[in-house]
């Protein structure tokens, strides 16, 4: 089988178990394209749909998913909703962070987009944070990892906020940044 993914082996194992076949007869062809982009690191359901007709109608078969599928059949990045609280004395120095999320998932699947702890907890030294993450199960098809995993949109959070503080504060922007990274002791 020719197939688009990270996971040769892993779908060549799934191939194997789903059609009952020694595992060392299914043979999984990935040329190198490139960039993975998140959601090819799991098997899809046009991964049994294409050996499932071959088996029909006893031929190769040629499947290809359409741009409209891409955003249906082979995961997505799933929408968030985040809350991003921010106190910090006159001097700029964070005292507390609340970085709340909430992202959806499939009822078929754990997939949690991490939009706060890979973000804020990491960039910024604060004793006081806070940074709940919940998950909602929602009739939708699996969401899964798509380029920069949770900290994309976690980042963009937190950084938006941070320039509404800096903005409140009257200071600089990088100023901000720099006397609460994370790698330095603020003072």
């Amino acid at each position: 089988m020719w197939d688009a993914t990270q996971a040769v082996i892993g779908t060549s194992s799934s191939l194997a178990k789903a059609f009952g076949i020694p595992r060392e007869d299914v043979h999984v062809i990935c040329p190198y394209v490139g960039g993975a982009f998140g959601c090819k690191g799991s098997q899809w359901t046009h991964t049994f749909a294409a050996p499932m007709a071959a088996l029909v109608v006893r031929r190769p078969v040629s499947l290809v998913v359409s741009r409209a599928q891409m955003f249906t059949s082979v995961g997505h990045r799933p929408p968030t909703v985040q809350k991003i609280s921010l106190a910090a004395d006159r001097t700029g120095k964070l005292t507390a962070i609340r970085h709340e999320s909430t992202t959806p998932t499939s009822p078929v699947t754990d997939y949690i987009e991490p939009c706060g702890k890979n973000s804020s907890a990491m960039l910024y030294a604060c004793e006081n944070a806070d940074i709940p993450q919940r998950l909602v199960r929602v009739n939708v098809a699996a969401p899964t990892f798509m380029r920069a995993p949770g900290e994309s949109p976690g980042t963009f959070a937190i950084e938006s906020a941070m320039d509404e503080l800096a903005v409140a504060l009257g200071m600089d922007p990088i100023e901000l940044r720099l006397k609460n990274h994370a790698g330095r002791l603020a003072g």
